[in-house]
C-alpha cells in the first residue's frame, strides 16, 4: 500500500480576451493620441489581483497600468493612450499581462494578445476664412496693418483740441 498526498489549488488564470483602439476602427490617422484598450478575463478559479499591464507597440513600450482585482470570469477593461507615429503605415499593438510573472497562473501562455492597425496620413481641408485670405500674403496684410495706424495717428493730430493759450 502506498499513501499518496493530493494537493488541489484554485488558480486564476487571466487573459487578453480583445485588443481595441477606443473608436473601434482598424486604422488611425498619423500624429493624433488614440486609446488602446485591452479586454481582461479571469478564467480560473481564484482572484488575480495587482496585475501588471503593458502596451507595446512594434515591441516598443508606450503605457503601462495596473488592474487592482479580476474575479473569477469577470471582464475588466484597461486603456493606454499612445501617440500614433508620423513615420510608419503599420504598426502591432500587443498588451502584456504580468510581464514578470508575479501572479501564479494554470496557464501562463494566454497572457499576452496584438492587434496589427494601419496609419494613414490626415487629410489637409480648408476652412471658409483661409480660402478668402489665401489671396492675401502677409507682407500685403502687415502694409495694411500699418496704414491702418498711420490713418488713426493722423485723424487723432487733425481733431484733437489746439494748445492751451495764456490769456493776457
Amino acid at each position: 500500500s502506498q499513501v499518496g498526498t493530493v494537493v488541489a489549488m484554485a488558480l486564476p488564470d487571466i487573459y487578453v480576451e480583445s485588443v481595441e483602439i477606443s473608436d473601434s476602427a482598424d486604422h488611425v490617422e498619423s500624429g493624433e493620441v488614440v486609446e488602446v484598450v485591452g479586454w481582461i478575463r479571469n478564467q480560473g478559479q481564484a482572484d488575480a489581483d495587482f496585475i501588471s499591464i503593458r502596451c507595446l507597440a512594434d515591441g516598443h513600450l508606450f503605457d503601462v497600468g495596473i488592474i487592482d482585482l479580476v474575479a473569477p470570469g469577470q471582464l475588466r477593461r484597461v486603456v493606454c493612450n499612445w501617440q500614433v507615429p508620423t513615420n510608419d503605415d503599420v504598426v502591432l499593438l500587443t498588451i502584456v499581462l504580468d510581464h514578470g510573472l508575479a501572479i501564479r497562473e494554470s496557464d501562463e501562455s494566454n497572457n499576452n494578445a496584438s492587434k496589427v492597425i494601419s496609419i494613414t496620413e490626415p487629410e489637409i481641408t480648408s476652412t471658409g476664412s483661409e480660402s478668402a485670405s489665401a489671396g492675401l500674403t502677409n507682407e500685403v496684410k502687415i502694409s495694411a496693418a500699418v496704414g491702418m495706424i498711420l490713418i488713426l495717428i493722423a485723424g487723432f493730430f487733425i481733431f484733437a483740441p489746439k494748445g492751451i493759450r495764456k490769456i493776457e
